[in-house]
């Protein structure tokens, strides 16, 4: 896997919390919540680079489909 950023890992830290705390992936939406960002485009972007470099798979076209590697 390739080095993150500060804010790649904590976007991550925060999608395996989620998935521990309740079985699931987040969502966009809950993405955007937990940093305060006003535009799903932010997470998208986030999640992006993750996939990009080898932290996570995402399943387009589903609401949830993070996968974490």
């Amino acid at each position: 896997m390739e080095a993150l950023t500060e804010k790649q890992e904590e976007v991550l830290a925060f999608i395996k919390k989620h998935i521990n705390d309740l079985g699931r992936p987040p969502t966009l939406m809950e993405i955007c919540d937990e940093f305060y960002w006003s535009s799903t485009n932010s997470a998208s972007a986030h999640l992006k680079f993750l996939e990009i470099k080898g932290a996570i798979e995402i399943d387009k076209g589903v609401t949830r489909g993070i996968r974490v590697l």
